[in-house]
């Protein structure tokens, strides 16, 4: 289950986003997120604006949350594989979050939809693969 973490986590680090007159992976818009919130805080940010900027933040920081969330499921200080498999749902969560957000966060933007649903299957199968085995090894340990 280590490697699919692994590839899940790769595979939506590369998805492509087109971000004003370029294009760049989803690494990238992690570290400017993170660069935003440092430099303007919180309380910059208009929540319910359909700002393309502000949207790409939150693409960002639910990426970034959701693959540190996936990586801190794979330490080995977390004893317990139920927990193991809680947090991994939920970094998985936030991740799907985040690849929604950047699909359908601007609605003139076909480009960019189409680009994205592109480079972002590979993460799609990934994660699907991913929450099964996640969800089967859940109940199995309950029992």
């Amino acid at each position: 289950m280590k490697q699919l973490k692994i590839w899940t986590i790769v595979s939506f680090s590369f998805v492509i986003i087109a971000i004003g007159h370029g294009i760049a992976p989803m690494l990238l818009v992690d570290f400017f997120s993170i660069h935003q919130l440092i430099e303007n805080g919180f309380s910059s940010f208009n929540f319910s604006a359909n700002d393309s900027e502000t949207s790409f933040i939150f693409v960002g920081l639910f990426s970034l949350l959701g693959k540190l969330l996936i990586f801190l499921s794979m330490l080995r200080f977390i004893k317990k594989g139920n927990i193991k498999n809680i947090i991994s749902l939920i970094g998985l969560f936030c991740l799907f979050i985040s690849f929604y957000l950047l699909i359908f966060q601007n609605k003139n933007e076909e480009t960019l939809k189409t680009v994205a649903l592109f480079t972002g299957t590979p993460f799609l199968i990934s994660s699907f693969f991913l929450f099964v085995k996640s969800v089967f090894v859940f109940f199995e340990e309950k029992r």
